[in-house]
């Protein structure tokens, strides 16, 4: 029953509880992580360096976050997976090391305590973890439940927060890097459109150049040469000598440009970085009035306000330069190649900044590539076959395939 007193929609049919711990021949134990959008992670619990037992209650005891209700975003589970293996590597190295959770010792805990790096590292660290174990029943009450529940003071942070003065100099640092990545972006997107438009002469430089960015535009990457072990190598010499080394940034952002465009939006309208990694595509009011001036409808998602609450959405319009709606217009215009390009590969995708790692394969520090076998390109003459390869290295914020800036 809703909070309305409206009976709640039933699951569709076939639908079953997800399974969070997953359990398989030679040893296999894999722990799922649904988070509140319905995405999956999974943590191979396998391969932790400790004896079978101490893997299983591992395991079990991360299972039980793995929930919408507990851990709603990966970002829980990834911190808290860093920080198992850590506590992992600490027993592997004791001797003996324990094979269960009831062969924990307080003066083992004592150990790991100090085996942690000082300060706010170490806090966390221990915090995290040591909450984690007090879930096992074993754990409950005793010497090591004593140990663990004991807490020390919290260090102080050394952070600082920006002054009025230093905000703008960070602002001022970011709009000059994002509107210079608009700019290259925009002008590239001139010489493609007269490419396509058939405005250039046929067999010259500008010409290649032009065919060069139709097969970026809709690959997301240009034909390479293969390696002797089968990868792809550089760029084929027909399109490096025409558009240069690192010809995927005449249409697409860097990870930095991106981020510069994240502070922007910060500062613009105050919203902090789950919101700003999590917004999608905003669209354009389809009546824009006698001035012509679009209004966003911008979708906003804040998970802190509890649930329920996680939902609102922002009008914004352009009323032109200096204006709000404005830096949505030119976020729209710098992400336009790299969103249609994601859309190929990543069907689904509607997140709003997205940009491309620098080199193929890369895909950030926790993220995965958004990658599946280029689309074939048209039997034209003027449009060469791309390779086939899978462009790797696209990023798109909070799409679990990329992070945020």
């Amino acid at each position: 029953m809703s909070g309305r007193g409206r009976r709640a929609a039933l699951p569709a049919g076939g639908h079953a509880r997800p399974e969070y711990l997953v359990t398989g021949g030679q040893g296999g134990l894999v722990v799922r992580h649904h988070d509140r959008e319905g995405r999956v992670r999974e943590y191979d619990f396998a391969q932790l360096p400790v004896p079978a037992p101490m893997r299983a209650s591992l395991a079990a005891l991360f299972a039980a976050r793995c929930t919408p209700d507990r851990w709603s975003a990966h970002d829980s589970s990834e911190g808290s997976w860093l920080q198992l293996r850590r506590f992992a590597q600490f027993l592997a190295s004791q001797e003996p090391a324990p094979r269960d959770l009831e062969e924990l010792t307080p003066a083992m805990v004592r150990r790991w305590r100090a085996w942690l790096p000082a300060g706010a590292g170490g806090y966390y660290a221990f915090g995290l973890v040591s909450g984690l174990l007090l879930g096992d029943e074993r754990l409950q009450a005793g010497p090591v439940a004593d140990e663990l529940a004991r807490r020390s003071r919290k260090p102080r942070s050394k952070l600082q927060s920006y002054g009025e003065a230093e905000l703008g100099q960070v602002t001022a640092a970011a709009r000059r890097r994002f509107r210079a990545a608009l700019q290259r972006i925009n002008d590239n997107a001139v010489r493609l459109r007269q490419w396509r438009d058939g405005a250039l002469a046929e067999g010259g430089g500008e010409w290649i150049a032009g065919e060069g960015l139709d097969v970026l535009a809709r690959t997301g990457d240009l034909p390479r040469n293969a390696r002797k072990d089968g990868q792809p190598g550089n760029v084929v010499a027909r399109y490096r000598n025409a558009l240069g080394a690192v010809a995927w940034r005449r249409l697409f952002l860097t990870r930095e440009e991106a981020v510069a465009l994240g502070v922007l939006l910060l500062a613009e309208f105050g919203w902090n970085l789950s919101v700003i990694s999590s917004l999608e595509v905003p669209m354009a009011s389809p009546d824009q009035g006698e001035d012509g001036h679009p209004t966003y409808r911008i979708p906003l998602v804040k998970p802190r306000r509890g649930p329920g609450r996680h939902h609102e959405t922002r009008n914004v319009t352009d009323h032109g330069a200096g204006s709000p709606g404005r830096l949505i217009t030119q976020a729209l215009e710098a992400t336009r190649f790299a969103r249609a390009t994601v859309a190929e590969l990543a069907p689904g995708t509607a997140r709003l900044i997205v940009w491309r790692a620098e080199n193929l394969g890369a895909g950030g520090r926790t993220r995965t590539p958004i990658a599946r076998p280029a689309r074939s390109a048209s039997a034209s003459p003027r449009r060469p076959q791309p390779t086939g390869r899978r462009p790797r290295g696209w990023t798109a914020a909070r799409s679990g395939a990329g992070g945020a800036p």
